[in-house]
Parts: C-alpha cells; structure tokens; sequence
C-alpha cells in the first residue's frame, strides 16, 4: 500500500489594498474603500483641470492670447473669447462629478450599514 503526504490547507491573508474593498458581507461595504474611489475619482478631474489651467497660464505668462475655441496658443490675436471650463468640458463635470457623487452616497450607505452591523454585534 502506497501512502500518500496528506494536503496542507494554508489561509492566505489578502493584501491590505484588497481587504479595504472586501468586508465580511461581501464586496464594498466598507465605508472607506467608497471614499477612496471618490478620492481617485476627484484627483482624475482636478489634474485634468489642473492641465489645462497650467497650459492656459503659460501662454497668458508669455504675452499671447489662449484661443479655448482652437485649445492652442494664438500669438497673432490680440483678443479672444473666452469660453468657460464647464461649457468646453461638460462631460468631465457631468459624467466625473456624477462619479464622486455617486461614490460619496455609497460611502454614506455603507456607513450606516457599517454602524448598525457594529450595533449589534456589541
């Protein structure tokens, strides 16, 4: 009879990134793993924000006009029309906005679900 090593079961403990999006119930339901997507989503729009505000600025610093229509630098115009962010990038408030915000009421669900689960397991 031949024998065989018996099999070892190891736990594997998950990674502290991965257990901040995975609580007991399943995942996200933890309230920070939400405010940490809405954190990441907010940083995506002010860099792209940001981006733009440092291009426009070091051609205003320069002496030349912004051309927001063109998105480039005009040095033969003496004016310009400005067009405000919101109206060249109503997609990034809309669709980024809506984002943060969707990611701050899940934040506040899982709370709330966070803190009536601590309740009652005392």
């Amino acid at each position: 009879m031949k024998r065989t090593k018996s099999a070892r079961i190891s736990v594997v403990r998950p990674s502290p990134l991965i257990s901040v999006f995975y609580g007991h119930e399943g995942p996200v339901t933890k309230p920070r793993a939400w405010l940490l997507i809405a954190v990441v989503g907010a940083m995506g729009m002010g860099i792209h924000w940001g981006r733009e505000f440092v291009r426009v600025d070091s051609c205003l610093d320069a002496g030349y006009v912004y051309g927001y229509a063109t998105d480039e630098c005009d040095t033969q115009e003496l004016t310009l029309p400005v067009i405000p962010y919101g109206d060249r990038h109503p997609w990034m408030l809309r669709v980024g906005g809506g984002f943060v915000l969707f990611c701050l009421v899940g934040a506040a669900i899982a709370s709330v679900r966070y803190r009536a689960g601590q309740a009652t397991t005392g």
